[in-house]
Parts: C-alpha cells; sequence; structure tokens
C-alpha cells in the first residue's frame, strides 16, 4: 500500500473536521496524524476516528507528512 500522510496541527472544530473528511474520503489509504498541545484533545481525536495517530511533538508529526 502506498498511503497518503497528512499532518493537521491544530486539532479542534476545523482540524477534527479535515481529519474526519480525509479519513472519510481516502478511507485507508490515508494515515492522518495530528498534533496539538492538549493531551484530552489528542485521545479524543483519536477516539473518534478523526486521525490515526496523534502526538504533541510537531517534528515528529511532520516526519513522514
Amino acid at each position: 500500500m502506498n498511503a497518503k500522510r497528512i499532518t493537521i496541527i491544530g486539532l479542534g472544530l476545523i482540524g477534527g473536521s479535515l481529519g474526519l473528511d480525509f479519513r472519510k474520503v481516502g478511507g485507508s489509504e490515508v494515515l492522518v496524524t495530528g498534533v496539538d498541545h492538549d493531551q484530552e484533545t489528542l485521545i479524543k481525536s483519536v477516539d473518534c476516528g478523526a486521525v490515526d495517530y496523534s502526538t504533541s511533538d510537531l517534528i515528529a508529526g511532520v516526519e513522514n507528512a
């Protein structure tokens, strides 16, 4: 599989909505990483399916995007 890797910086209303749309349109062909400073937001974004992975480390989050 040659998946597209997308990183969203900021997982508020707009970032979370983008993540959900990328996942809906791209399916398993898109891997979405979310970067945010709030730990609770990172956990919620993975739990609701907006992102595949989440981190508060900006460099790690954009490494393969």
